[in-house]
């Protein structure tokens, strides 16, 4: 079981923009060590997306990539000061929309 929490806490928060590229560039590295990078940047929908025969496959694939990307959206929301989340992140649907979202604003 990928135990994606571990660590969270020494995470920088995002509080404001002169922190932003520190921030994301700490935050993509984490992802990436837990696995979970490829839901913010959209691969691994794709991947599912390109490779499911059927609706059935397409089903079981999409409810555990819904289950990784809430992790990541859950590490962007903890590691975002409660300002930010709320004003940028709030109707976001994905991790990966998180990120675009932060990356327009900063």
């Amino acid at each position: 079981m990928n135990d994606f929490m571990t660590g969270v806490e020494h995470l920088p928060k995002l509080t404001n923009i002169s922190e932003y590229y520190y921030w994301r560039i700490v935050l993509q590295n984490y992802l990436q060590g837990r696995g979970l990078w490829k839901y913010v940047n959209g691969k691994a929908l794709e991947e599912i997306q390109h490779t499911c025969e059927d609706t059935e496959q397409y089903e079981a694939l999409h409810s555990v990539w819904a289950m990784f990307d809430s992790q990541a959206k859950t590490v962007i929301l903890l590691c975002t000061h409660r300002q930010i989340a709320d004003s940028t992140l709030i109707n976001c649907k994905t991790s990966k929309d998180m990120f675009q979202a932060l990356d327009r604003r900063f």
